[in-house]
């Protein structure tokens, strides 16, 4: 996922809120995407000694993304106070639950 900075520390709360909604729009009806998006989020475990799969999977990863903007959103009062990367994790653990069980099972609303 490509992360607009500039925009997201200006919208925190707009920035976040339309990326989570297309990815849920893209989770309910895109399967491939779906699936790739479990794949990604799963391969960020493995150490495949590869520093190119390293760098992208890096690129990916949510927490370190999400974090800074979340901590913006604090500093503008959009969102509550808190662990802003205890927030990440939060957040994102749903959405990535909802993936999960979206390939397990499509149907799922």
């Amino acid at each position: 996922m490509y992360i607009d900075t500039a925009k997201a520390m200006q919208t925190p709360k707009e920035y976040l809120f339309q990326t989570l909604h297309g990815i849920l729009e893209q989770l309910e009806n895109n399967s491939f995407y779906r699936k790739m998006f479990v794949f990604i989020v799963n391969a960020q475990h493995v150490d495949t000694g590869i520093e190119e799969v390293r760098t992208l999977l890096d690129k990916a990863d949510i927490a370190k993304q999400w974090t800074p903007i979340i901590q913006r959103g604090q500093e503008l009062q959009c969102f509550h106070a808190g662990n802003p990367h205890a927030m990440c994790v939060a957040m994102f653990g749903a959405v990535q639950g909802i993936a999960q069980e979206k390939v397990r099972m499509p149907d799922t609303p």
